[in-house]
């Protein structure tokens, strides 16, 4: 279960079978209207990111070009690392300065906020020596308590 959502902002959006224009039309998403966010995206051909949604129970696809997401104060949480070591950055991506490890197993509290970076990876936004920060998904898990 995801604490953010997706919210459809630059007008009515498809909700699609697969990440790309090629995916068959589920239904419309009206603008204003929310989904979670299943923690999952996808770069298509043209190297727009898609978002992965619970729709009515159901699992689709939305552009993150009429999209965005959001997560802010929807629970508390803690990201844990845990597929290995994870660079510490002062920015959510690779070309932002890394400023520490959040070792194997280690956890850090989540503030409520994801970024994607420009190859579509989602980062979460952590407290990290009493600072925000950031770290890849790749490496880490949000877990809810």
């Amino acid at each position: 279960t995801s604490s953010a959502y997706v919210k459809a902002v630059g007008g009515d959006v498809n909700l699609r079978t697969s990440p790309n224009l090629n995916g068959s039309k589920l239904v419309v998403m009206k603008e204003g209207q929310t989904a979670a966010y299943l923690n999952g995206s996808s770069v298509d051909d043209r190297g727009v990111v898609w978002y992965k949604i619970s729709w009515n129970g159901n699992s689709a696809w939305v552009s993150s070009r009429y999209t965005r997401i959001d997560g802010k104060g929807k629970s508390t949480g803690t990201v844990i690392a845990d597929l290995g070591d994870c660079n510490v950055r002062t920015g959510p991506g690779l070309g932002y300065k890394s400023i520490g490890v959040l070792h194997r197993g280690a956890d850090a509290k989540y503030l409520h906020d994801t970024s994607f970076d420009e190859r579509g990876v989602l980062w979460y936004k952590i407290r990290w020596s009493g600072h925000s920060a950031w770290v890849s998904r790749r490496y880490t898990k949000k877990v809810r308590y």
